[in-house]
């Protein structure tokens, strides 16, 4: 969701990024993020960030999000109130106009210059590879134990489409060397004063052994710190 609201302050509509990820030649998913938080209530999201910053634990960015604090506080809470991420009309979402001029307010408000050549491909890496990221990190600190784990909560919980083995199965398939080089290249491009692009130790190191990422547990971390 973070790169989700930080392509559409860049200049990529919700529905252009929903599609990178809902398209069959790339992962399948049966909605977006902008659908799917749409439909769970952009209240909900909001509401969550919005505590998260207040005790101290969240982003000091204050772009962080903008698109959904500023959502929830006009009253556009998704589906259930006609305007969210997208416009409804009998329960279709439909491009709005009034996101459009949310998102113009605040490019002007944090001083962005959008772009309108913002490749599909780009959307696609951007929203998986800083989740392949952050479940490294997930490991990393113990929170789960085993790659697997996290590949059956996405593909049982999440809506991961199941024939793709989870999002760290995947990334196994896309090569661990190919991501690591796109989070480097982000870093660079668009700069990492908050961290956002900050590989992982254990990706990189997992690419540079040339080791699966989705077949990797707990008890490995010894020999990941010896090495």
């Amino acid at each position: 969701m973070r790169e989700n609201e930080a392509l559409q302050l860049a200049g990529a509509s919700p529905m252009d990024i929903d599609r990178s990820v809902e398209s069959i030649d790339r992962v399948g998913l049966a909605m977006g993020p902008n659908r799917m938080l749409d439909m769970a209530g952009v209240d909900v999201g909001a509401l969550t960030v919005i505590e998260w910053i207040k005790g101290g634990d969240g982003p000091t960015d204050p772009a962080y999000r903008a698109v959904c604090r500023a959502l929830f506080e006009r009253g556009d809470h998704g589906q259930k109130t006609g305007e969210g991420y997208y416009r409804y009309e009998q329960g279709k979402p439909q491009p709005s106009e009034k996101l459009q001029q949310l998102v113009l307010t605040l490019q002007e408000q944090y001083l962005l210059v959008p772009r309108d050549d913002i490749p599909e491909q780009e959307m696609f890496e951007r929203l998986l590879f800083s989740m392949i990221n952050e479940a490294a990190k997930i490991l990393e600190e113990g929170i789960a134990y085993r790659a697997s784990d996290i590949d059956v909560v996405w593909t049982a919980g999440y809506g991961f489409p199941a024939w793709r083995g989870g999002p760290l199965f995947m990334a196994d398939e896309i090569g661990l060397t190919v991501i690591v080089d796109a989070l480097d290249g982000y870093a660079e491009r668009l700069g990492n004063e908050c961290g956002y692009w900050t590989v992982a130790p254990l990706l990189r190191h997992l690419a540079q052994t040339n080791q699966r990422i989705s077949e990797w547990c707990g008890s490995d971390v010894t020999m990941m710190e010896s090495n």
